[in-house]
């Protein structure tokens, strides 16, 4: 992975973290692993994945390596819950990538393969996930809501030449997409579920932000092993 992303300064940093990281410790300082170790290796492997296909020149590349990694993450929601390191991460990169203005064509042929194919296997590999439990789910729903954003904007900017020329040229148009995009998608969301939907999953995703792998005592003590 040497080069990809980042270089080998930062992978012997993030080495010691999680060499020391109490919330992983105890699960491997008695000598025996639980799904943890399983659950890094297939983590970071979807991570690695997805970086080739970011980094690739072709587009049979991109869409295979954003394949590859998409089914690597549902074999990885089989394992472990952690999956929702993937589907908070990924999409997250995306939307900055996005409004940085950043986000093109390329990356679109990533991500797009990457959501179709990590929800297809989460649904073939395991039956703990479900379309409508990943739809309201705070973490999984960022993968749809990404989606969306830059779906809208890859219509507007490569098949809908008519409604990009009346925009507003004064603004850019990753905001104009997102204010399309709050606008139909609240109203899409009322619709569908309801007003509140929107408030109580954005309560919960800043709390899972906050604390990803739980915050009981049960989940962050050796509790959860016994």
């Amino acid at each position: 992975a040497k080069g990809k992303l980042f270089n080998q300064k930062t992978a012997l940093i993030s080495t010691a973290f999680l060499a020391v990281l109490p919330a992983t410790l105890f699960r491997t300082m008695a000598g025996s692993g639980d799904k943890e170790p399983l659950g890094l290796i297939l983590m970071f492997l979807t991570f690695y994945l997805y970086a080739l296909g970011w980094n690739s020149k072709t587009k049979k590349q991109r869409i295979t390596y954003g394949i590859s990694s998409g089914i690597t993450a549902g074999i990885l929601g089989a394992a472990w819950g952690g999956v929702q390191f993937i589907t908070i991460i990924i999409p997250i990169f995306v939307m900055v990538e996005f409004f940085l203005n950043k986000f093109n064509n390329e990356d679109f042929e990533v991500y797009l393969p990457w959501v179709i194919s990590t929800i297809s296997a989460l649904l073939i590999f395991t039956a703990r996930f479900t379309i409508s439990g990943m739809i309201n789910s705070p973490t999984s729903s960022l993968a749809f809501l990404a989606l969306f954003i830059v779906g809208i904007h890859y219509i507007i900017e490569n098949h809908l030449p008519k409604i990009k020329s009346k925009l507003p040229q004064s603004i850019p148009p990753t905001i104009t997409t997102l204010i399309i995009t709050v606008i139909f998608g609240s109203i899409l969301i009322s619709i569908i579920f309801s007003p509140s939907f929107i408030t109580s999953n954005y309560k919960e995703i800043i709390d899972r932000l906050n604390h990803p792998i739980g915050a009981s005592r049960f989940i962050s003590t050796v509790a959860e092993s016994h």
